[in-house]
């Protein structure tokens, strides 16, 4: 599941940046073609600043979002690993200088001490999961936002080009 949140947020990074290459361009066209006479387009033109304007800080907001899902994570409740006692997070395992003073170590451990590691590993892992869920529905609501306020900007900016 961790795995797929981060194929989920990889997608949507994509779909931001096309958002983004598509309405740089058209923007540079329209922008120019803007009217701010009163009768004469000031509101569509307006309306088409303000989708701009929004489109940009849903996607910047859609980014950050997206850096909370994709961000590394570590293990939060060891307080002081130790070589030998903790065994399977991989900061744990590289606290030994080679791989057959590991093997040493997972060998010498008791079934107790096994299953510590491996269940605070299952904790750790779920912790990680939920932080990745929870972060995946937070940045439906600024991927929303950039959408819909692509959507306006395009349409209107399509728009705007035929003006004469």
């Amino acid at each position: 599941m961790i795995r797929a949140a981060d194929t989920k947020t990889g997608v949507l990074i994509t779909l931001l940046l096309f958002l983004g290459a598509s309405t740089i361009p058209l923007g540079r066209d329209v922008v120019p073609r803007l009217r701010w006479a009163v009768g004469d387009g000031a509101i569509v033109s307006g309306v088409y600043l303000l989708s701009y304007v929004v489109f940009a800080a849903g996607f910047v907001w859609a980014l950050i979002e997206v850096y909370n899902v994709v961000s590394p994570r570590g293990a939060t409740h060891y307080i002081a690993p130790k070589a030998g006692h903790d065994l399977i997070y991989y900061d744990h395992v590289l606290l030994h200088k080679d791989n057959s003073e590991y093997f040493d170590a997972v060998s010498r451990a008791s079934a107790d001490l096994i299953l510590r590691n491996l269940t605070d590993q299952v904790f750790q892992l779920a912790n990680i999961c939920k932080a990745k869920m929870d972060g995946l529905h937070k940045v439906k609501r600024p991927v929303t936002f950039a959408v819909v306020a692509w959507v306006s900007n395009t349409i209107l900016g399509f728009w705007i080009m035929r003006w004469k």
